[in-house]
């Protein structure tokens, strides 16, 4: 029972991030805007031409996920948290006066959010097929640190065991080298590809999509 209560208080975070709910709020929305105004988000993950990304569209996309099965913002833990700050401190020790205070809740430090979404529109009605499409986005300055791989792994984790879902898909295009490695060594496997359907710096990519089915998550986590 102890070591089922602590799976349950720990449902939430891995090791080096916590998850929060992604909430329709100025502060999730200012954080949202500043994700999806990176032109190099816009390229890697969205097919429209690179322009600056202003609030409506970002409260736009925040709903739209929100209405998905389950929508989350990344943060970092309080370790990292504060290994982050510490690092980020002026010369000489200096901090940003952002300390926390004795009985103070500390600040997490938001770094992206994952999304699983719902593969139909009319999802009511194909629910018993148990698919869903998985997306992520990180703030430029964390990615290359592993959190994005950490972060798939515990979506995966809640969406077969917790959401028992059957099936997990995602996408990348093709000019996306690091991405394409990361699914692969993470387990996906790859299906399909749609040729030549993205216009990128004057060149034409494929769109590559990638499932992941309960019984292949099942062998990678060893539970059969």
């Amino acid at each position: 029972m102890a070591a089922l209560n602590k799976n349950l208080r720990d449902a939430f975070k891995s090791e080096r991030l916590v998850y929060k709910a992604l909430e329709d709020s100025k502060d999730d929305q200012a954080f949202f805007l500043q994700v999806v105004s990176d032109p190099v988000h816009q390229s890697l993950a969205r097919t429209h031409p690179r322009m600056p990304a202003g609030h409506k569209k970002a409260d736009e996309m925040i709903k739209i996920l929100l209405g998905g099965i389950m929508s989350v913002k990344i943060c970092l833990s309080p370790t990292e948290s504060r290994r982050f700050k510490e690092k980020s401190a002026e010369p000489h020790g200096k901090t940003d006066g952002t300390a926390k205070e004795e009985g103070q809740e500390e600040v997490l430090i938001p770094i992206g959010f994952v999304t699983i979404l719902n593969r139909h529109e009319h999802s009511v009605y194909v629910a018993q097929h148990r698919n869903a499409t998985l997306g992520i986005s990180l703030v430029e300055e964390f990615r290359g640190k592993g959190y994005g791989g950490e972060a798939i792994n515990w979506a995966l984790d809640w969406a077969f065991f917790a959401a028992g879902l059957h099936r997990v898909s995602l996408e990348c295009f093709s000019f996306n080298t690091n991405a394409y490695k990361l699914y692969k060594k993470l387990g996906f496997v790859e299906e399909g590809r749609q040729r030549e359907v993205m216009y990128y710096e004057r060149g034409w990519h494929d769109a590559i999509l990638f499932s992941m089915l309960e019984q292949e998550w099942e062998k990678l986590r060893d539970l059969k």
